[in-house]
């Protein structure tokens, strides 16, 4: 389990199976027929977000020591999720205002309002954070043994 959660494998699988998701929901409608599904998109989102960052900073431990300050580690971990969700939402938004696409092929295709904004943040942000939790439960802190550097 801990070198399929610090693999590329994992980050690649993930973005493929949002896509593949988004792609769906898009064209079947599954996003205004059940408003959990853009939910659960969101949260794999913010889980594959979570995966690239414990994946970029595994082996950087000149830059950020996983294994250290736990709570510094996991506000960043949300902080760069917040980014990432926050520029999709600008994306999303570019979209609908900007560019009218949203006009043309439905009334809603990204941008619901405000609450439906927050709801999207908070579940990147759900999702990074139980991709942490998992992280450092089965690849930094196996159990009681820690994990050094090199076996991760």
């Amino acid at each position: 389990m801990s070198k399929f959660l610090s693999s590329p494998y994992l980050i690649i699988s993930l973005v493929w199976l949002v896509v593949i998701l988004n792609f769906l929901g898009l064209h079947f409608g599954w996003y205004w027929q059940n408003w959990h599904f853009d939910k659960i998109n969101h949260f794999l989102g913010g889980f594959f977000v979570g995966g690239v960052f414990f994946y970029f900073f595994q082996k950087k431990t000149v830059v950020l020591d996983l294994r250290g300050n736990w709570l510094i580690t996991f506000v960043l971990v949300l902080g760069f999720t917040a980014l990432v969700g926050v520029c999709w939402e600008l994306f999303e938004f570019s979209l609908d205002q900007i560019l009218g696409i949203g006009q043309k092929v439905t009334p809603l295709i990204a941008q619901g309002n405000v609450a439906d904004t927050m709801g999207d943040l908070f579940f990147d942000l759900l999702g990074s954070g139980f991709f942490a939790i998992v992280y450092w439960k089965f690849v930094l802190f196996q159990g009681d043994r820690h994990v050094t550097g090199n076996e991760v």
